[in-house]
């Protein structure tokens, strides 16, 4: 009986760290600044912030109209831990229709910076005033 007990044990101990490496993902949460301000984004503007993994591994949020986001994985989870490389998408929609009638692009901007998403680090801080 004792064995069997020290069996079922160490059988849980195992099943449970198996569960546990890797399977809990990290929700990055973050907010836009203007240089020390708070940045609010304008009527006619979107942002949308891009985390890209080193595997390939991406995440994406769109940021709400007070500056905040939270970036989740393609099916809406959180990502999981790792260096990702940050990537703004700034769409401003003009007050006035292009003469040709073409719609407006956006600007893709690489920021250059990366953050190591941890359960240790999970908020970002993005300076809008680096990248105007």
């Amino acid at each position: 009986m004792t064995r069997r007990l020290s069996q079922l044990a160490m059988g849980l101990v195992f099943a449970s760290a198996a569960l546990g490496c890797g399977a809990a993902g990290v929700e990055v949460d973050g907010k836009l600044t203007n240089g020390a301000a708070a940045y609010s984004l304008a009527e006619n503007e979107t942002i949308t912030v891009t985390l890209i993994g080193e595997a390939g591994q991406m995440g994406t949020a769109e940021v709400q109209k007070d500056g905040s986001f939270v970036v989740k994985d393609g099916t809406g989870k959180p990502l999981k831990p790792g260096k990702y490389k940050i990537t703004i998408v700034h769409y401003v929609m003009p007050k006035t229709k292009a003469k040709d009638g073409s719609p407006p692009m956006p600007t893709t901007k690489e920021t250059g910076e990366t953050v190591d998403v941890s359960a240790s680090n999970k908020s970002i801080t993005i300076d809008m005033a680096k990248y105007k």
